[in-house]
């Protein structure tokens, strides 16, 4: 009888053992499965995916400059522009359009993604310097930083000016295409990139009667490709 008690106790013993460690593991099973949680959906913070790019504008212009992250979530995530150190804010001539795509700048980005829109209408030197963005995901703590972008604002009248029509170019099933004013009489290049540094001529355009469009059917072999047209 007394054998008897003694395995009986023991046998209290070791199931009390293993309800206990059952406790521990499920308790941790549900810890791991939290941090695994926070990381997909809110403790990453966003990653510029399309980095804000220079530009200069003639005084009394319109510049637009843009900037897209790979989100957490989408519905998570606020953008705020600087110029040269200061935070902005829409009025008049400053409009911030924060909005969702799925092509811009000529880079298929695989799904939609949050952008940021900062346009200058009636640009003069005092808006002249230093933008960048930060991304922040509402659901973290982190906020991630772009790259400088400079506006310069010429302010001397230059005659043989291209501008890219921001608003008429897009990315389509055919390819890139890129709506130019140009001045009229004058040949125009158009020269891609992959990296802002390297640029590669792709067309040329004779005799330019002012207004100049251009399909680049190999956009969508190419991770980025940015633009740039320039006469000769």
């Amino acid at each position: 009888m007394v054998v008897a008690g003694m395995v009986l106790q023991m046998s209290k013993k070791i199931t009390k053992m293993m309800q206990k460690a059952t406790k521990r593991l499920f308790t941790l099973t549900a810890m791991v499965a939290t941090c695994n949680a926070l990381s997909a959906f809110g403790g990453v913070p966003p990653t510029i995916a399309v980095q804000p790019v220079g530009i200069s504008v003639q005084n009394g212009g319109i510049a637009v400059i843009t900037s897209a992250a790979y989100p957490v979530l989408l519905a998570n995530v606020s953008f705020t522009w600087y110029c040269n150190g200061q935070p902005l804010k829409a009025d008049s001539n400053i409009t911030i359009v924060n909005t969702t795509t799925n092509s811009l700048l000529g880079l298929p980005l695989g799904g939609l993604l949050p952008i940021s829109i900062l346009t200058i209408k009636n640009t003069n030197p005092t808006n002249a310097g230093t933008y960048y963005v930060t991304a922040k995901d509402t659901s973290s703590t982190g906020t991630t930083v772009s790259s400088n972008a400079t506006l310069i604002v010429l302010s001397t009248v230059v005659t043989n000016v291209i501008n890219i029509i921001n608003s008429a170019s897009t990315l389509t099933a055919a390819g890139f295409k890129l709506q130019m004013s140009a001045p009229a009489n004058s040949n125009v290049v158009v020269e891609a990139s992959s990296d802002l540094k390297s640029w590669t001529p792709i067309y040329t355009n004779l005799n330019s009667t002012g207004s100049l469009s251009f399909m680049d059917t190999d956009a969508t072999n190419h991770p980025a490709r940015y633009y740039r047209a320039r006469t000769q």
